[in-house]
């Protein structure tokens, strides 16, 4: 994970400014340590969620292999009662798959705001100790930015984020163990293109990083800009100031947008780029899943099973790129 980007005091045109300036390592313990402290109060509320994702995922595993099972087992022989069965076992892992996703989604949520305000009451605890001079030479808006934006980041990364990461990582491994035991020869032409996405990733993350920090400091130019506007109108209408801090809000508004189209220009590769590898491992397990099939060397079950895995497969990474997003905001 980057390094929280630390904020720090410097002399800028003779003045101090906070400015985000040190992109640290990709993994910090100690910065790990400190965030996950602040689940030490809701502990109750993201096991219960935990469990919740946890069912939820079960749920999401064991369709397809019942699916070749039907197929391979009860639909070639025609046994009506082993299909009843299947059906049962189908819609009570639906239910068990809802009330899964009903206590993430409950308990997580909870969690979450409740972090979200802890952070948040520290942060203005902290701010009412800090010495007049601060505010003097640091503007408001950016101060705002710091308590609003980047601590709701925050809260999103300490209880859906560390949860969805794990979890998504424990799915594919399952995912591709069963792969495994369905048809290894499959199975290695499938995972054979992780390490490409790994690849995609790495280079991806690089341009990602900076354009992320470039919208962190782009919100935070506006809303001082903002709120100097705003508390100061008094003083910029006597003085016939309205076209000039117009423009001057215009250039960092643009720069603002600038910023966010940049960094949605490269959020936005990483979908398609999954999607692409999904579509390739499915033509390859149609292509040959399907000699194999023809051939009288594997069910078609198991066919059908991989196919319905790969989508599976690839949901926890298009997640995972997801949560890396998250990661660089």
């Amino acid at each position: 994970m980057r390094h929280l980007i630390s904020t720090r005091t410097s002399r800028q045109h003779g003045s101090m400014d906070i400015e985000d300036v040190e992109l640290g390592k990709v993994y910090d313990r100690r910065v790990v340590g400190r965030l996950l402290g602040y689940l030490s109060g809701v502990k109750l509320l993201v096991v219960l969620g935990a469990i919740g994702m946890v069912i939820k995922t079960l749920a999401l595993l064991a369709p397809p292999f019942l699916v070749k099972i039907a197929i391979d087992d009860y639909v070639s022989q025609g046994d009506y009662s082993g299909l009843n069965t299947v059906a049962i076992a189908l819609a009570i892992i639906a239910i068990l798959g809802f009330g899964g996703y009903y206590m993430e989604s409950r308990f997580l949520t909870y969690a979450g705001n409740r972090v979200l305000f802890t952070l948040r009451t520290q942060m203005f605890d902290h701010l009412q100790k800090l010495s007049l001079r601060f505010f003097e030479y640091n503007e408001s808006g950016k101060i705002m930015s710091r308590v609003q934006n980047d601590i709701e980041q925050l809260q999103q990364l300490l209880t859906y984020g560390f949860l969805n990461i794990v979890t998504n990582f424990f799915t594919i491994i399952g995912i591709a163990c069963i792969m495994v035991l369905l048809n290894p020869f499959l199975a290695v032409l499938i995972l054979g293109l992780v390490p490409v996405l790994i690849l995609i990733l790495f280079i991806w993350q690089k341009y990602a990083t900076r354009a992320f920090l470039k919208v962190r400091r782009a919100i935070a130019t506006v809303n001082a800009e903002l709120q100097e506007n705003i508390s100061g109108v008094r003083l910029i209408q006597s003085m016939s100031r309205e076209d000039v801090n117009y423009e001057q809000f215009e250039v960092v508004n643009r720069e603002h947008l600038g910023a966010n189209v940049k960094a949605t220009r490269l959020s936005s590769i990483m979908l398609p780029m999954v999607e692409m590898l999904m579509a390739v491992a499915i033509a390859i397990v149609i292509l040959f899943g399907g000699n194999r099939v023809l051939a009288d060397q594997m069910e078609v079950g198991v066919l059908l099973g991989f196919l319905l895995y790969i989508q599976r497969f690839f949901n926890p990474i298009r997640e995972l790129s997801m949560q890396y997003t998250q990661l660089q905001r």
